[in-house]
């Protein structure tokens, strides 16, 4: 970078290691990196020699993500970490992490943005009359599918939550997933995590969410995001009132 850039890799006024970029935040603060300095992030000595997990720099309130350089042809590293470069830039102040958007599904009437309809059931439901139905025949619950040109574009995490119904338990395997499928169809990342659920009163309802980290940046423009539930012991409850809330940092 040094030689594209014709600046003299030993000037320690104009250039740092990586490995020394966070040792110097802790003893020094934020102003021992001077504003617009441009940081660079690589799969091998990121994680390794630099001992900054990914992660850490896309969290980081200091910095921001301009520029991602990827291999036309994957390959793995130390650590088998994809090969990837990461270009961040350091911000005057830190960036404020805020609430960027909401989206909301009653499941009472059609939506574009849902798919696997035919489990929304009028059985039960804690709004409306409708609710999605999970049981011995429905692994999989009602989709929600979002592009990643229709979430906000500096989003680092998602919040999906709802309301459930289920007095014997049957959710206690099932878990909320998030998939993230390239324009092909080729899954990119795939999480799922339990449901957390806490008491509404006076209801036998409850609430329950889980959390996903989404670095919207990292991923292509054609992607798709998809979220669901899936019934993995096939057993009956319900779920309503959905709601995906976007994270991140303005």
């Amino acid at each position: 970078m040094a030689q594209a850039l014709d600046v003299d890799a030993f000037d320690e006024s104009k250039v740092g290691e990586l490995w020394g970029l966070y040792p110097s935040l802790k003893q020094w603060g934020p102003s021992v990196v001077p504003d617009s300095s441009i940081i660079f992030w690589d799969g091998h000595f990121g994680p390794n020699e630099g001992a900054i997990a990914l992660d850490t720099i896309l969290k980081d309130p200091l910095f921001d993500l301009v520029k991602i350089f990827k291999p036309k042809t994957a390959f793995q590293t130390l650590g088998g970490q994809n090969f990837e470069v990461y270009v961040f830039m350091k911000l005057p102040k830190p960036k404020s992490r805020s609430n960027l958007a909401a989206e909301f599904y009653d499941l009472e009437m059609s939506n574009k943005a849902l798919e696997n309809t035919v489990t929304i059931s009028n059985s039960a439901a804690y709004s409306g009359k409708k609710s999605c139905r999970l049981a011995n025949d429905v692994e999989f619950g009602v989709n929600i599918i979002r592009k990643r040109t229709e979430i906000p574009l500096n989003t680092t995490e998602v919040a999906f939550t709802c309301k459930l119904l289920d007095d014997t338990k049957a959710s206690v395997d099932a878990k909320i997933v998030m998939v993230i499928d390239d324009k092909d169809g080729k899954n990119l990342y795939w999480a799922g995590v339990p449901f957390e659920t806490t008491i509404i009163d006076g209801s036998p309802w409850k609430n329950s969410s889980a959390r996903f980290t989404l670095n919207a940046k990292t991923f292509p423009t054609e992607s798709i995001i998809k979220f669901y539930v899936w019934n993995i012991a096939k057993k009956e409850f319900y779920i309503d009132d959905l709601e995906i809330i976007y994270w991140g940092w303005k």
